[in-house]
């Protein structure tokens, strides 16, 4: 499956038209004819205006996930992990970028330390 087949089922489960999506979801007249036709791909900015039109994840639309709802992907998370995606959705734009440059800082903190233990042992 790929994301233009995605959008295609989401269309024939609502009932709707090529053009009714284009309107609602705010895309540029004839996009999903010219995808279905193998004529460009939608952009991230399009699969993002598709996932909330549609109300689905963009993992579901990317075909990344089988689970279409973010309600969904969030009881299958850990306690932890619901309370951090809380947070980080009540966060403001420049405090969710702070959080994730932080997360990223640490992940690259790890993955050294584990390449220095590796290294470490292969002598």
């Amino acid at each position: 499956m790929t994301t233009i087949d995605r959008i295609i089922e989401l269309k024939a489960e609502r009932n709707l038209t090529s053009k009714e999506v284009e309107i609602g979801a705010g895309l540029a007249n004839s996009s999903i004819s010219q995808w279905i036709r193998g004529k460009g791909k939608p952009s991230l900015e399009n699969i993002i205006k598709l996932a909330r039109y549609f109300e689905v994840s963009a993992d579901y639309l990317l075909c990344l996930s089988e689970k279409k709802s973010i309600n969904d992907i969030e009881t299958s998370l850990s306690e932890e992990d619901q309370i951090l995606l809380s947070c980080y959705h009540g966060a403001s734009a420049f405090d969710r970028f702070r959080i994730i440059q932080l997360c990223m800082n640490i992940n690259e903190e790890q993955n050294k330390a584990l390449q220095n233990e590796k290294s470490g042992h292969a002598l």
